[in-house]
Parts: C-alpha cells; structure tokens; sequence
C-alpha cells in the first residue's frame, strides 16, 4: 500500500464516500498491471492489443514526451459476464475483463487507473473494484453488481506530485474519493488519457482470455488536456481506438469498438464469440 495517502472531504450530496476501505489486489483476486503490449497500427484510427480495447486521447499519439493530461472521467455499465465453458476440457478456463478509466502507459510505463472488474474463476463469477498506480494495485471495497452504474476518474496534481482518484457507484451511492501522494517511479505523467476495457498482459507469450462481457457502453467521456475540457473526439488533440486481438498481427479480434457518438463522449465495447 502507499505509504503517504490523505483522505479529502467527501464528495458533496447523499454518496456515501468509503475512504481508506482497502485491501491487497491479491486477496480479491484482482488481476495484474493494465498496461498494452505490443500495440500494432492498423489503417485508419483503430488500433490492435492483444490486451486493451476503448479509445485513448493526447496531444501525441505517436510518441515524445508531451505532458499534458490534467484528468479523464466517464461512466459505464457493469456488464454481467458468463463463464464459457472450454469444449476440449469441460471446464471454464480462467477469463478476465477490467473496466476502467485512467492516464499514462500507453507510450511510459506509468499508469493511474481506476475501474471494475469482471472476471470468471473456478467457473465462477467475480465482481470487484480497484486502483492502481504504476506497481500499486488495490482492491476497493466496494459492492460491484453487474447493471450498476460507475463513475471513475483520475486527476493529476502536478503542483503536489499527487493523483485524485475517484469511483463511484452511482446505482448504490457509495463511493471511493482520495488523493494520493505518487512514488517517485511514476514520471512522466500525463501523457494520454484512456477509457478502456482489458485483460492481463501476456504470459510467456500466451493472452490471456477475454470473459464473455456482451457490451459494455462508456459515456460522458471527458478529458482535461493543457487546460482544454472536451469530449473524447476534440480539435485540440489526437485520438485513436483500440481492440483487442489474439497474436494482434493475425487480427483474430476478440471483440470490436464502435465509433463515437456525435458529442464525442459515448461508444460501445462488444464481446466477439469464437
């Protein structure tokens, strides 16, 4: 855990902020680091991971050190995901989706995000909350239902070298609200800004399984770049999609991204069967 956090003051009307409720990523089961690997262009805007599906925003995409997200936030709904089952074996193997918002890792290995998870393990469904920064990843507390609706988002305090985190069921009420002093290992910041759905990075090669999630829909996406506040498509800075496939250059796609509403703020994530 971080060894210098300070609680604020709680958010204002009837949400009922949860403060320092906290426990080890581990004993949740919350699953490891979100960060893309091997990231292939493919033409137009859309990009291939075989670990990260939404859409990111900068004001550069294409690399450099440009700093200049200030925060992301947005909403979602807490799909309800089934565990399929694995023909060869009877069984459900292990299958992971993580919803979140958050800044950093595209191009750096720093990251603060902040989302729900939605996994199946042992056949068995788990729903949970969590936050991470850089190699601090926490499980929250939280009550996670599927058709809850969440509200997350990240805000970097360059001035104090801290990060305001927020999750909030709106369908319950409660909520997490901090801000939290960063190690010294999370540099740069600021660089993009993401609205994404995942799964663990690679193991020895291998992607991990992507739960059977249905769609997921973000909406009211919104990011704060060098003091310009607008929605995910914006004149003032670049964006790009991503979806998730296996091996990325064969472009088995696990699942596909829509466009962007007509205010830039809204898209859906669906889960490709097979």
């Amino acid at each position: 855990m971080l060894s210098r956090t300070k609680s604020i003051a709680a958010i204002v009307g009837v949400i009922v902020m949860l403060g320092s409720l906290t426990v080890s990523a581990q004993a949740a089961g919350v699953t490891g680091n979100h960060l893309p690997i091997g990231l292939h262009r493919v033409p137009g805007p859309t990009w291939l991971s075989p670990d990260w599906s939404g859409y990111v925003v900068g004001a550069n995409l294409n690399g450099g050190s440009t700093a200049a997200v200030q925060s992301v936030k947005g909403y979602w709904t807490v799909p309800s995901v089934a565990c399929v089952i694995a023909p060869s074996v009877g069984v459900a193997a292990p299958q992971y989706s993580s919803i979140w918002v958050g800044m950093d890792g595209l191009r750096n290995t720093a990251h603060e995000q902040v989302g729900t998870e939605q996994d199946c393990v042992n056949g068995t469904v788990r729903y949970s909350a969590w936050y991470n920064l850089g190699t601090q990843l926490l499980a929250l507390n939280m009550v996670v239902r599927p058709g809850d609706v969440f509200y997350g988002s990240v805000q970097n305090l360059v001035k104090d070298d801290e990060v305001h985190i927020t999750l909030v069921n709106e369908t319950l009420a409660l909520g997490f609200d901090r801000t939290i002093m960063l190690p010294p290992t999370i540099q740069p910041r600021g660089q993009t800004a993401e609205w994404i759905l995942s799964t663990p990075p690679p193991t020895k090669g291998v992607n991990a399984t992507l739960a059977a999630f249905g769609t997921v829909t973000f909406f009211k996406c919104q990011a704060t770049i060098s003091g310009h506040t607008g929605p995910i498509w914006d004149y003032k800075w670049q964006y790009a999609s991503m979806e998730i496939a296996k091996g990325v250059m064969n472009a088995q796609l696990e699942d596909a991204v829509s466009g962007l509403s007509a205010q830039g703020t809204r898209f859906t994530l669906t889960y490709k069967e097979g």
